[in-house]
């Protein structure tokens, strides 16, 4: 996964709409995009030039492309379309079997022991594969997470490009394996140690899970950060065991994604680290996260056999894409048409119904586990085709299976048989792979033998249509939910409420349900507005909601299912906007509070609000609705916390590379340092240890902030709690000592190369701590400054 940068800069210029100026106007835009990219990051060289380059690069070069080029429509077959209706029969005697199928992050197949003996990963799942059925060629058809949920669970190709698309609130058929699992009666849950990366709730709403249940759904107390967007994966096992429990005599699909393995590859302090026998630093780092869920699974199943599930639950473990460390010249995942992007582990395991051991052949999908769920629910076609054909089913051995890179425009492949094609639109020339004979794609076989021109040039305009072919048929799909957005005459609201925003804008009214809502529940809102002036592309709708005592929770989002912002509205019509708020498990009980607004992102400045209801800070509160407290459990006790981290806490001074000598308010030590990984690339990680010492109890407002900063301002924030996020200051006893590690993402998207000073300091509230240092920098925030770190573009 990785963050895209300028969506909302794409649509606003696709929404232009016509040739005459509009796309004059958008080319000047992305061309002055294009220089400040290429002012920002150095020009890189050597393969991994179309990798490193930045991604406001890559992306504007598809809106230049949008802008100039438009991709031209196709007759889209019967056998091409992916919203066909599939109509499902049960099989007479079939047991109704769970089913738990564990989307294992970025699991490259020779990362683990399943595929590459010795490599000393995946125990358990090795384990499990003695017993089971191991996928002998299993690829993804996006190497990127949210593109890999969307082949998984509903069996169709997801929207080949980086935006999200398929989040739009119910633009996906309804075809996914919770809608056609609903009607054999089983439930089903989805759980995952992020927050809500991607709309990464809305897409599974989509998909038809009955719970959904991401980190803000679950005690978190206890259980460590790791990368840069989520936890551990053993924050969710108790309450998706919890779960299993709540849905106990009805079957069941049980869906995980992990996420410890993702770049940049953080594992738990707390966890023992082992030095696998390579030089790469973040490939050790990845090895060791791969280990961590796979001691992960093996907890899974201790809990199903506890509750005596084992023997009539079909586990199925694969990886959602795999990972690259330079095998080609590039990294992690997005841009990876090789094996190691491409090709993942996955094993099926139930030995009473599946029988075993065995080997799936042939060459596999991600398609393939929608109809594989549902045989092993005892479910067949009717009526209708699956894209992908069932793991217990034999396929051709010419098989035809299509791959897209995540970036649009950048690399595609496809596959027939155990010839494999890579196209690079132009970029670099074509490359052909025989997977029989070269695991690893390291003979490259284009413009040899049979691989000339002409039949190169065939394979890309296979791939061509197919991409346009998907992607229209998103697009269409996406057209079809807008109608009905806008309108000349009033549309019906249940409950009127009158605002206006700076004369711009009038609020005729909200509708919210339900009023009570328990907490991990979802709200529905629908909004009537009436345009009452032009408005600049500038403007944006904000929403905020919000209860004493928790953690203020954002929803704002571009009005009418992302296809309206407010640039496009017409004076005197009428615009309808409906989205879902899904409300945090964790909340405790009370009345929460829903508040609307508009803000110019240019002046930084909320449009005036008045309203004949309450006003707060330019913020229209539209509704109050009553939040019933849920049934989550508590995290880690105090104790059971410290048990956890007792390498790093002790009454003992640990060893560390070098002294320090810096007291915060006479209350705290900071005694040393090691520094491990000063010099990164963009996308890299710095790794350093703190050694501190409790001189007594410390007040539960402090927090350690840490800085990377350059001379010219520009800062990349390390703030954190320490230990991962397990062990606050104000749990800190008289004279312990407390070891530290912190590493800080470097977010290349955000972040320009160059020397940054680290500075680090606490706080109370926002007030510094004082802080008295012996041979170190102080600034005038009260921070120590405890060295230098050294930012390279990707090369």
């Amino acid at each position: 996964m990785a963050i895209p940068l300028l969506p909302p800069v794409r649509r606003r210029l696709v929404a232009l709409g016509g040739w005459s100026g509009r796309r004059t106007i958008a080319a000047g835009i992305v061309g002055a995009l294009l220089v400040v990219g290429l002012w920002l990051l150095p020009p890189p060289s050597g393969q991994a030039m179309v990798v490193s380059r930045c991604v406001v690069l890559d992306i504007a070069a598809d809106m230049l492309q949008e802008s100039l080029l438009p991709e031209e429509t196709v007759a889209i077959t019967e056998q091409e379309r992916l919203d066909s209706s599939l109509e499902l029969r049960s099989v007479p005697d079939k047991p109704r079997l769970n089913i738990v199928l564990v989307m294992f992050e970025s699991l490259n197949w020779k990362s683990s022991d399943v595929y590459v003996k010795g490599v000393n990963t995946t125990h358990f799942l090795a384990e499990l594969a003695r017993d089971g059925w191991v996928v002998e060629h299993q690829y993804s058809v996006v190497p990127h997470t949210t593109k890999a949920l969307v082949s998984v669970v509903c069996g169709i190709y997801p929207y080949l490009d980086t935006e999200p698309l398929e989040t739009t609130p119910d633009i996906l058929p309804r075809r996914c394996l919770p809608h056609l699992l609903r009607s054999a009666g089983y439930r089903t849950g989805f759980f995952a140690p992020v927050a809500n990366f991607e709309h990464r709730n809305q897409l599974m709403a989509n998909t038809g899970f009955d719970t959904i249940r991401l980190l803000d759904d679950m005690p978190v107390e206890g259980f460590e950060e790791t990368n840069y967007f989520g936890r551990e994966e053993r924050v969710m096992l108790q309450p998706s065991l919890d779960w299993v429990e709540s849905v106990r005599g009805q079957p069941f699909l049980l869906t995980y994604l992990t996420l410890m393995s993702h770049h940049n590859y953080v594992v738990p302090q707390s966890y023992p680290y082992t030095m696998y026998p390579t030089e790469d630093l973040d490939q050790r780092n990845y090895l060791n996260a791969v280990k961590y869920t796979d001691e992960f699974l093996r907890d899974v199943f201790a809990g199903f056999e506890r509750m005596g599930l084992l023997e009539d639950t079909v586990f199925i473990i694969v990886g959602d894409h795999g990972e690259a460390f330079g095998e080609h010249g590039r990294r992690q995942h997005d841009l990876i048409m090789w094996e190691e992007g491409l090709r993942s582990a996955a094993v099926l395991y139930n030995p009473r119904h599946l029988g075993g051991p065995g080997v799936i052949k042939g060459f596999r999908s991600h398609l393939d586990l929608v109809p594989t769920v549902l045989e092993l629910a005892g479910l067949e076609l009717d009526k209708g085709e699956f894209l992908g054909r069932s793991l217990l089913q034999a396929v051709p051995e010419d098989r035809q299976l299509f791959f897209s890179c995540w970036f649009k425009r950048r690399c595609m492949a496809m596959r027939e048989g155990p010839i494999k094609y890579i196209y690079h639109f132009g970029l670099k020339p074509m490359e052909v792979y025989d997977t029989s004979v070269d695991p690893f794609d390291t003979d490259n076989l284009a413009f040899t033998g049979p691989y000339q021109s002409a039949l190169l040039d065939e394979k890309e305009e296979a791939m061509q249509r197919w991409n346009r072919v998907v992607n229209q048929q998103y697009e269409e799909w996406g057209s079809r939910l807008t109608e009905g957005v806008v309108s000349d005459s009033e549309p019906e609201v249940a409950r009127r409420l009158e605002a206006d925003f700076a004369g711009k804008i009038r609020l005729v009214g909200c509708d919210v349900t339900p009023p009570t809502v328990r907490a991990g529940e979802d709200i529905q809102v629908r909004y009537v507005f009436q345009a009452l002036a032009e408005m600049p592309a500038s403007t944006a709708f904000f929403v905020h909601f919000t209860m004493p005592g928790e953690k203020f929770f954002n929803a704002d989002h571009v009005p009418g299912r992302g296809a309206w912002p407010l640039e496009k509205w017409e004076a005197g019509k009428y615009y309808v906007d409906e989205h879902v708020i899904h409300v945090p498990g964790t909340w405790r009980g009370g009345e929460a509070r829903l508040l609307v607004g508009f803000w110019d992102k240019a002046s930084r400045k909320r449009l005036s609000a008045r309203s004949e209801g309450p006003v707060e800070d330019d913020r229209v509160e539209v509704a109050r609705i009553r939040v019933k407290a849920g049934l989550v459990r508590t995290g880690l006790s105090l104790d059971e916390r410290r048990a956890k981290a007792g390498r790093f806490i002790s009454f003992d001074k640990p060893p560390m590379d070098d002294a320090l000598s810096a007291t915060f308010g006479g209350k705290v030590e900071l005694l040393g340092i090691n520094r491990s990984r000063m010099d990164v690339k963009l996308a890299g990680t710095v790794e350093m240890s703190y050694l501190f010492r409790a001189v007594t109890e410390l007040p539960k407002g402090w927090r350690l902030t840490v800085k990377l900063r350059q001379e010219s301002g520009a800062e990349v924030d390390g703030d954190h709690v320490p230990i991962g996020g397990l062990y606050p200051l104000g749990d800190w006893r008289e004279g312990e000592y407390v070891v530290d590690r912190h590493p800080i993402h470097i977010d290349m998207h955000r972040t320009r190369p160059g020397t940054y000073g680290v500075w680090l300091g606490i706080t109370d509230g926002r007030k510094p701590v004082t802080v008295e240092a012996q041979g170190l920098d102080v600034d005038s925030t009260q921070r120590v400054r405890l060295g230098t770190v050294t930012i390279a573009n990707t090369e």
